[in-house]
């Protein structure tokens, strides 16, 4: 053993090494990412082949950790970050299939996958920041919670297909949601819009099972929110208005979209909103009373409720 570690495999491990480094720059530099990704996984394929075909047990793991090193961790960022192939085109046009394969070679040097996921974290602050300036713009509250909804979805499916599904991807895409939607003062109350209208119209024609998943998905950008108090003054004063005009495509929505904030927040936390459901049931039944009485002949005590009002606004 000696002999073989002084002399051959040194000689053999410097060589491969050398070898490796200058070969990877050089493709790095003529090459896109995902090609040099390609490459790079022939190149580990071939090295395991020898391995296990010619070289000795111990020299393995030696051999894989200098080739691992040369050709993924001293050129992870380059990669990354590489223009016109790296990460960021990657994303806007879709290449979810070369995020992936970069993925899966990284994987083999776990730190590296570090710069991926916040090359994506870093991607979508800067794509929910311009939603945030478009939304400055045009004024449309409904609108940029249609926008944060579709890129939830878009980078939902980034995490599961192209990190198979990883909690730490997954968590680095929800802080960069959470940061650039509190980074606006005005999130929670567009959010209570964007309900408001699915209350009023939106939920109009929907199944039972499509107007929960669209009330869940309104919840996801919820649990984003700092000020979740701020969304609750909102959504009482805009609910009180469906409650009392009678605006409201479905009572049932109203009280599923309520629950649903319960089992986020707790009882505390809607308290007010459920005794909103409370008094309106009072009034109606203290209306059908009245209406019954005077039907009957009877003139109703100067004391009698004849209004509906909402004494949980409070």
């Amino acid at each position: 053993g000696g002999v073989y570690e002084r002399d051959f495999e040194k000689m053999f491990l410097e060589g491969t090494k050398e070898f490796y480094r200058r070969e990877s720059q050089e493709y790095l530099t003529k090459n896109s990412a995902p090609d040099y990704v390609r490459k790079a996984e022939e190149r580990l394929l071939h090295e395991r082949n020898r391995i296990a075909n010619y070289l000795h047990l111990t020299t393995g793991p030696k051999l894989m950790g200098i080739v691992e090193n040369e050709l993924i961790t001293t050129h992870a960022r380059a990669l990354v970050e590489m223009d016109n192939s790296g990460v960021v085109t990657m994303l806007e046009n879709d290449k979810v299939t070369e995020l992936m394969n970069m993925y899966n070679l990284f994987k083999l040097v776990p730190s590296t996958v570090d710069i991926l996921r916040d090359a994506v974290c870093d991607h979508v602050k800067r794509k929910g920041k311009q939603l945030v300036q478009d939304q400055e713009r045009v004024k449309d509250p409904v609108k940029f919670v249609r926008g944060v909804l579709e890129m939830r979805d878009r980078y939902d499916q980034v995490v599961e297909k192209a990190f198979d599904g990883e909690k730490k991807a997954g968590k680095k895409v929800k802080e960069a949601f959470e940061h650039f939607i509190n980074a606006d003062s005005r999130s929670a109350n567009y959010l209570a819009v964007y309900v408001d209208e699915l209350m009023r119209s939106g939920l109009k024609g929907c199944g039972e099972q499509e107007a929960d998943e669209r009330l869940d998905k309104a919840v996801t950008i919820f649990r984003y929110l700092q000020d979740k108090d701020v969304f609750e003054s909102f959504y009482k004063t805009s609910l009180a208005k469906r409650l009392l005009g009678g605006k409201s495509v479905s009572d049932e929505c109203e009280k599923s979209m309520v629950a649903k904030l319960k089992a986020e927040c707790g009882y505390q936390y809607t308290s007010k909103l459920e005794g909103m459901f409370n008094d309106m049931r009072i009034s109606k039944d203290t209306m059908k009373g009245y209406k019954d009485e005077v039907r009957g002949g009877s003139r109703p005590g100067k004391s009698r409720e004849t209004g509906w009002k909402l004494t949980s606004m409070s």
